[in-house]
């Protein structure tokens, strides 16, 4: 008994056991996560990770909630008052925050006594004189210029340093939510603005908005399936069939990772699911393609599916098995979420091909035999003309063909070489999303910035009490200052400055660091007495380690690697040999990705294309046709290249996916017309007779299966986020050059070597 004959003879089993699964899944789909955090990108152990714990074990965890405030004027009365109210509702409402930091809550001591005065009520009852010589205080200090208040006044920073104990760092996105629903539900005048701020007020921003263009991007798939399915089936059991397995695979596979307490990667969770559908329903074109060829001629429903299995099984699985080692070659980029897209994509093709070989035909299976009706022409003319036109022009157009697809190639390759690795958030993630408009603004703001590194410095007990490594760390500072990008740093050079302008009676001429040793002793003797929790932000107890915080003015992954070897060049520069320093922060863990990428890109296509060049050879027994079946599917890699690199779009870890993925289902339809076309040269004995049948006989076919997945990838294409918008291009351009390069170029190819007997 062959294979589809026991299937269509356990039919009933098979389909209890795959719904049964089926209800398995469905609790694991409830308890799936789906994360967002920078520190999940990366596997354990990595280095970068070690730094931070590095960082956060001397200094602490980094971490604050702020509010940008902007109005006519910050030191007006209304805007004192609404500055206040925001820091003690943040205070209030979010738990492991002890301290605020603004202009309305500033120690009296570096204003010279002056400050202003709340009621318990909120209400500023500080007399005229009162407030006039504090706000003066404030435009003369040079510590908080930029940095409390905008030099215009119309921008002030609301800052609260978030404080966890041992092992008590609570959720980020719920942390987040919390701060972003209190700053929310302040209400202001229409003449002032609040913006939130922190890193986990973006965590929760970003992940609501990302899953909310998630689902808009998932309910018009699954609306473009059901549509293609009705256009392109037009049989109720098919349609049936595909959609059970279309649902089916995901379900499957998302509720095995829920079950297994695997959580999802936001930016990526759409790649399977779509991915799952395009494919589903190309191998149900095949199948069912084989199938009606068989019905229209027999009228049998249980031969003619087991006459669609044996001509689908083996083409399918080469398919899926390329594919699927496309899909693993992710697993060569040393970061998180692209690994997991791999796995969990190669998992969902997997899961299909199992359901398409037994749950689609069981479908399938239930409806009646038909009468045939004699006489009846032909099912597809139209087609059948169509390629014959097509078949008759590629056979007398050899050499404009191929040199039109040389031409290509040509100049697709000089485009590559223009493709730029660059992480830059705004490119990536575009300017729709909301919280993205707010980071811009907060980009583009005198006093806020969004992306921050740490660089920790580690020598010697009292060094940074030293004025000779005082100085050397001064000369560093403004090193760093100097790069591209670095909008300011902060040391331990602030607030030496600070103390000693306070010192000589807040002369700005003395806003800076001392050069004698027993002057540099007597500002920390001050600090350490009266405010020495101003110095262990910035230094350890022994003053063996300080820090430098560096805050930049947009993000470029390129301009920061190079920032990064500078600022090591200069701290070995001014900093003896044995000196240990590292960077942490999130804006140096991005920057660090694309080192990986980098890499693990090169190394990622190099695996796709050796694994898939030697399926294909075992696949059609012949190392020559093996080869030769690869170059048209290289073709469209080549053709996303270009595109990246004439239109300037940055690589990054969303968009460097394609061009695997483009490798894994190119191979597809290649596999399916050189088998075609084996099998009809090899029976017809004629190379020209054997290649207009092969055209007749899978062109419909791939065609169909090509509109299926360019309909499935131009879903990206209504996503707010741009790398999302991008991949969707990139994916349609591929999937469409490799269609021309297998209906044009495959069959010169084939005619050239001539590897059939005939």
């Amino acid at each position: 008994m062959n294979f589809p004959n026991r299937i269509l003879n356990h039919r009933i089993p098979i389909f209890i056991a795959i719904v049964i699964l089926f209800v398995i899944a469905i609790p694991g789909l409830l308890r799936m996560d789906i994360k967002v955090d920078i520190a999940d990108y990366f596997l354990e152990g990595d280095n970068a990770m070690e730094q931070q714990e590095r960082f956060e074990q001397i200094f602490g965890v980094n971490e604050f909630i702020g509010v940008l405030f902007e109005s006519e004027d910050v030191f007006s009365v209304q805007s004192l008052e609404k500055i206040h109210e925001i820091g003690e509702r943040i205070k209030e409402n979010i738990p492991y925050s002890e301290s605020i930091y603004s202009i309305t809550n500033i120690d009296s001591r570096e204003l010279g006594r002056n400050e202003f005065v709340f009621d318990s009520c909120g209400k500023l009852i500080s007399g005229q004189k009162e407030k006039e010589n504090t706000i003066d205080k404030f435009l003369h200090d040079p510590s908080f210029i930029d940095r409390f208040f905008s030099q215009n006044r119309k921008e002030a920073m609301i800052m609260v340093p978030l404080t966890f104990k041992d092992n008590e760092k609570p959720n980020e996105f719920e942390l987040g939510k919390m701060a972003y629903q209190t700053i929310g539900a302040i209400e202001c005048d229409s003449n002032m603005t609040i913006t939130p701020v922190g890193a986990s007020v973006f965590a929760h921003r970003r992940k609501e908005e990302m899953l909310n263009d998630l689902s808009m991007i998932l309910l018009f798939g699954a609306l473009i399936a059901l549509v293609l399915c009705i256009i392109i089936f037009r049989s109720k059991q098919t349609v049936i069939a595909t959609l059970s397995v279309t649902l089916l695979a995901p379900a499957i596979v998302f509720g095995t990772l829920g079950w297994l307490h695997i959580s999802a990667e936001s930016a990526f969770i759409s790649v399977p699911i779509l991915l799952t559908m395009g494919v589903c329903i190309g191998n149900a074109v095949h199948i069912d393609h084989f199938f009606r060829l068989n019905f229209g001629k027999t009228g049998k429903r249980r031969e003619s599916i087991e006459y669609a299995l044996k001509k689908t099984w083996r083409p399918i699985l080469f398919t899926v098995i390329t594919t699927i080692s496309a899909l693993l070659s992710f697993l060569f980029v040393k970061v998180h979420p692209i690994k997991w897209v791999g796995i969990v994509s190669a998992a969902s093709i997997f899961i299909v091909y199992i359901l398409c070989m037994l749950f689609f035909p069981v479908i399938l299976s239930f409806g009646k035999d038909k009468e045939l009706v004699t006489g009846k022409s032909k099912a597809n003319p139209f087609f059948e003309h169509f390629f014959d036109l097509i078949s008759g022009y590629t056979l007398k157009n050899k050499r404009l063909l191929i040199g039109i697809f040389i031409a290509i190639a040509i100049g697709a390759f000089y485009g590559n070489l223009k493709v730029r690795i660059d992480f830059n958030s705004e490119k990536m993630m575009g300017t729709k999303l909301q919280h993205m408009k707010d980071q811009i603004k907060i980009k583009h703001s005198g006093i806020s910035s969004n992306e921050f590194m740490d660089l920790t410095i580690m020598g010697k007990s009292g060094w940074f009490k030293d004025s000779l490594y005082i100085c050397r760390l001064e000369a560093l500072q403004k090193g760093i200052d100097s790069l591209p990008l670095v909008k300011r740093t902060s040391s331990l050079l602030q607030i030496t400055s600070k103390v000693n302008r306070l010192y000589h009676f807040g002369n700005n001429a003395h806003y800076i660091t001392p050069k004698k040793q027993r002057i540099i002793d007597r500002l920390f003797s001050l600090v350490e007495v009266l405010r020495p929790d101003l110095l262990r932000d910035w230094t350890n107890e022994d003053y063996s380690t300080a820090r430098i915080f560096i805050e930049m003015s947009d993000f470029s992954s390129m301009t920061i690697q190079k920032n990064i070897h500078k600022i090591d060049t200069l701290v070995l520069n001014y900093f003896p040999p044995e000196t240990d320093h590292f960077l942490s922060g999130s804006t140096y863990q991005m920057a660090l990705m694309n080192q990986y990428i980098t890499r693990g890109l090169i190394v990622s296509i190099g695996f796709a294309l050796a694994i898939i060049s030697v399926l294909m050879m075992i696949c059609f027994g012949d190392v020559k046709l093996g080869l030769v079946a690869m170059l048209p599917n290289v073709f469209p890699v080549i053709v996303c290249g270009a595109i990246i690199g004439y239109g300037r779009i940055p690589l990054e870890f969303v968009t460097m996916t394609v061009a695997p993925l483009i490798l894994g289902l190119a191979v597809d339809d290649t596999i399916h017309f050189i088998s075609s076309l084996k099998t009809n040269i090899t029976n017809s004995k004629d190379y020209r007779t054997g290649t207009d049948n092969a055209y007749k006989e899978v062109g419909v076919a791939i065609t169909k299966t090509t509109v299926i997945l360019l309909c499935t990838f131009l879903v990206f294409t209504i996503s707010d986020i741009r790398s999302t918008v991008n991949m969707g291009i990139l994916s349609c351009a591929g999937i469409f050059a490799a269609y021309l390069a297998d209906i044009f170029v495959v069959p010169l190819l084939i005619l050239w070597m001539k590897p059939f007997k005939t």
